[in-house]
């Protein structure tokens, strides 16, 4: 079993990893660059353990990090906790995304004149009203097909 890392280098994990992940870097590749220091240390050690882990069994960071063995268990628990509540948000926005193109094509607005959903999150729904719909399949039920 490898030797826990001190708080500063967990610390300074997290850190990285929440830049990371903020830039939209997902974890295995985050933990490959933060592996790839250049340095032989614990802290290049435990990303390396880390990205191996997530390599090999795919799963969440937190599993990773527990299954590596470099870090404390609060920390894991605390990553835990960080990935469901991300995992919570993503599935609100996704439900408002729904809702906001049901209202669209309630306003018989067409989803053809959208080029992407972030296309349709940008529109304001003052200017829906000046849309109009091409006739094509159009309909509620693809609003409920969206992510």
């Amino acid at each position: 079993m490898a030797q826990e890392l001190q708080s500063m280098a967990v610390s300074a994990f997290c850190e990285n990893m929440a830049m990371l992940l903020a830039a939209g870097i997902g974890p295995e590749e985050g933990t490959a660059l933060l592996s790839d220091t250049g340095v032989e240390s614990e802290f290049h050690a435990a990303a390396k353990a880390v990205h191996d882990q997530l390599a090999a069994n795919g799963g969440t960071l937190a599993d990773a990090c527990a299954a590596a063995g470099y870090f404390p268990g609060y920390a894991c628990r605390m990553l835990a906790a960080g990935e469901e509540r991300q995992l919570a948000v993503r599935k609100c926005e996704r439900r408002a995304l729904r809702i906001r193109a049901a209202d669209i094509v309630d306003k018989n607005v067409c989803f053809h004149r959208f080029d992407s959903l972030t296309a349709i999150r940008e529109t304001r729904m003052a200017d829906m009203g000046a849309l109009t719909s091409c006739g094509g399949p159009c309909s509620s039920r693809a609003a409920r097909s969206l992510p």
